[in-house]
């Protein structure tokens, strides 16, 4: 089974080279640049995965909160990683209260992204799948 990930970063300069690198390492990945285009696409396409910026539109921690929420509420099972280059404790703990499995520091390396990412789907699904 080929893992499909949702990948919400509004700056093309951290999306695309992420995707194209999972991509490039056997996954398919779709990108949104606003939690907003997610909202629409998280709904017509079952996602092994879902990595979202913390901040994006507003520069608030709320924009990914919010968009975890909604996910939370429309398919919650799904598992998500919160990129951020900041973030509160507050944030911290709302994340953890969302059920969010992974916060991942921006900037990240590409390499250690897709051991976490494997790691993780292994994990989650089973290595066979």
């Amino acid at each position: 089974m080929k893992h499909s990930i949702l990948l919400v970063e509004d700056n093309l300069g951290v999306a695309s080279p992420m995707a194209e690198y999972l991509e490039r390492n056997g996954f398919e990945v779709r990108v949104a640049q606003s939690a907003a285009e997610a909202k629409t696409m998280i709904g017509g396409k079952n996602f092994s995965l879902v990595i979202t910026d913390l901040r994006m539109e507003t520069g608030k921690d709320e924009d990914g909160l919010e968009f975890v929420r909604h996910l939370r509420r429309v398919k919650p099972g799904l598992p998500v990683f919160i990129l951020t280059a900041s973030g509160s404790a507050d944030t911290a703990t709302e994340g953890v209260r969302l059920l969010v499995q992974k916060f991942l520091g921006k900037p990240i390396s590409m390499p250690h992204l897709l051991k976490t990412v494997r790691t993780f789907l292994d994990d989650f699904y089973g290595a066979a799948n």
